[in-house]
């Protein structure tokens, strides 16, 4: 399974340096982080109650306002939701990657359980999701009367080009072998045919040259960025990741979130450009076997959508697969030779 299916993430905007968000305790239950959320409401302050895993606590429910980048635009909301509420509230700091606690309730209330590195990870993820949150590249091209996705793939032993084309229900693919071992390929589908060049089958299966040749479909190229346009994809294995370390990578300040992963999933590393919340790298598997994909450009597909360009995959030290976008056209020439008569 190419990791391309699954891991390359595409944002959008950028964040500050640093931001700031009033955050209740960690319950059990809805219903206290229900109630801050009513009060916070009344004082005009946005927000949300959100379920989180707390390590050592299991699930938690806490209520989040929406981020200010001023903290005294926050401090009077504070300490009007704690006069009117008896659930702790925090003043929270979040920079570089990092949640950090700066305001706790007054003297004689219980003092909440501090930020966690799970809870950390959380927010960082909750970034990515709303970084991207604006057009969705997977509508665009779920609506789009036409497509053009021109690629070029550097292999270990061959460096390929493809060109998808898409009119409708009717799909085009035209593979080119640039240099090294294989053969070139054209087949398509139009109306209830399918068609191949060269093919000595006739009639040939519909649904099986439909299968071949969507693989190749920037939805199936490119579809993490399509996943994490409707929020966080599922899976424990990011439910449960902790921030690992902040560092810089090839001059850009990036933080690391890990699973260490158990007998249901393999080990897994996001790699995170602070400034953009944009994922620069993801790793998989262990030591033996663990593949990293980086993602090394972005480009504008319009209306504020971006995917990611260009992709290396890289599995020990040597690079086994590279993935050069050159052209997503969602109003695109189409070629009549592209879609013949059936």
């Amino acid at each position: 399974m190419s990791f391309l299916l699954w891991a390359s993430v595409w944002l959008i905007g950028s964040a500050t340096a640093q931001t700031f968000y009033i955050e209740s305790a960690p319950a059990s239950t809805r219903e206290p982080a229900l109630e801050v959320a009513r009060v916070a409401a009344t004082e005009g302050v946005d927000g949300r109650v959100v379920r989180l895993y707390v390590e050592g606590m299991g699930w938690r429910y806490v209520f989040r306002s929406e981020e200010e980048l001023k903290e005294e635009d926050l401090r009077a909301d504070l300490g009007a939701i704690r006069a009117s509420c008896g659930v702790d509230v925090h003043l929270v700091r979040f920079e570089a990657g990092k949640s950090q606690v700066i305001d706790t309730p007054v003297a004689g209330t219980k003092v909440a359980v501090p930020l966690d590195r799970t809870l950390e990870a959380q927010e960082i993820l909750r970034r990515i999701v709303r970084a991207h949150a604006g057009p969705s590249p997977a509508d665009r091209l779920d609506a789009a009367d036409a497509i053009v996705f021109r690629f070029e793939r550097t292999l270990e032993d061959r460096r390929v080009s493809h060109l998808y084309a898409r009119r409708g229900e009717d799909v085009y693919l035209q593979v080119e072998v640039l240099s090294g071992k294989g053969t070139g390929a054209r087949l398509g589908v139009v109306g209830r045919s399918a068609w191949m060049e060269g093919a000595e089958e006739d009639p040939l299966d519909v649904l099986r040259v439909r299968e071949q040749v969507e693989r190749f479909a920037p939805e199936r190229v490119l579809s993490m960025p399509m996943s994490f346009a409707g929020g966080l994809p599922g899976g424990r294995e990011l439910e449960l990741m902790t921030v690992g370390g902040s560092s810089e990578l090839e001059g850009r300040q990036v933080v690391d979130l890990v699973w260490d992963g158990d007998r249901q999933t393999s080990p897994m590393r996001l790699v995170v450009d602070v400034a953009t919340w944009r994922l620069v790298e993801v790793a998989w598997g262990t030591d033996a076997d663990r593949v990293r994909w980086k993602f090394l450009d972005y480009a504008d597909l319009g209306d504020g959508a971006i995917y990611p360009s260009r992709v290396e995959v890289i599995r020990g030290a040597d690079r086994i697969d590279q993935v050069t976008v050159s052209e997503l056209d969602l109003e695109p020439t189409l070629l009549p030779e592209w879609f013949p008569p059936p």
